[in-house]
């Protein structure tokens, strides 16, 4: 057991590494927070009757939506040590299977994390004000941990199973916008027929809704239990996913 930690700490390091190491993604993941921000607030807001109510209502969709992106750069990396060769330095070494994706999952955490205070702080800078206690804060993070989880399975999946960076840079380009197809951003109500009902079920949408109710210090336990309950599964499934096509490549 021991040994096991001690390789996903030294797997989950070199990630670390590789990320502050490449200023494409320190700028990538410090401007994207501000940009979605700013474009959300000041530009999708400017007609706004009721700015407070607004960025208050916005700001949690943003906060999603910038976990997305943040947990991107998980599918270049994994697919980077697939196609580079050093998948086959790692199998010589006497490694703990898991260790290898396990410190992929940790390193996108920690860029996940990143990225989410930094567009907390600018949301608090432009007017963000949440009624939050401690418990609804608890919660709202844990969701969103929960989702970034989800995100960054899937983006390892896709990473995986594609051929190139192009590839993999075409695979993750759709999956960045979903938040932004969810009813985080628009009213499914206003929206024709088989666009509402994407909208309005698909999974996002009851993530979004539950931590924009919990940063409003509302507990809405439909929209909580719905979001836990599609962040598990999703989990799961990509989690299979992942570790049986990693094996299967690295068998």
């Amino acid at each position: 057991m021991n040994k096991a930690i001690n390789d996903i700490i030294v797997m989950s390091g070199r990630c670390l590494r590789m990320t502050f190491r490449n200023a494409e993604t320190i700028v990538g993941n410090t401007i994207t927070p501000l940009m979605f921000v700013f474009l959300f607030i000041y530009v999708f807001g400017s007609g706004a009757t009721d700015m407070q109510a607004f960025i208050n209502a916005q700001v949690p969709s943003v906060f999603i939506a910038v976990l997305c992106t943040s947990a991107a750069y998980s599918a270049f990396s994994i697919n980077g040590d697939m196609k580079s060769g050093i998948i086959d330095r790692f199998r010589s070494m006497p490694l703990f299977g898991a260790s290898v994706l396990a410190g992929h999952v940790i390193a996108s955490i920690v860029r996940c994390s990143m990225g989410i205070v930094i567009a907390i702080a600018v949301a608090f800078a432009v007017g963000f004000r949440p009624q939050a206690g401690a418990t609804e804060w608890i919660l709202a993070i844990g969701i969103m941990l929960l989702a970034s989880l989800v995100m960054i399975w899937l983006f390892i999946f896709i990473g995986l199973i594609a051929d190139s960076a192009e590839g993999t840079s075409s695979y993750t380009m759709p999956i960045q916008f979903l938040p932004f197809l969810s009813g985080g951003f628009a009213d499914p109500a206003q929206l024709v027929l088989p666009l509402r009902m994407f909208f309005a079920h698909q999974p996002f949408t009851p993530i979004i809704e539950a931590v924009r109710g919990l940063t409003m210090g509302v507990i809405n336990q439909n929209d909580i239990i719905l979001a836990v309950i599609w962040c598990i599964v999703l989990i799961l499934i990509f989690y299979v996913l992942s570790v049986r096509i990693y094996r299967r490549k690295t068998g």
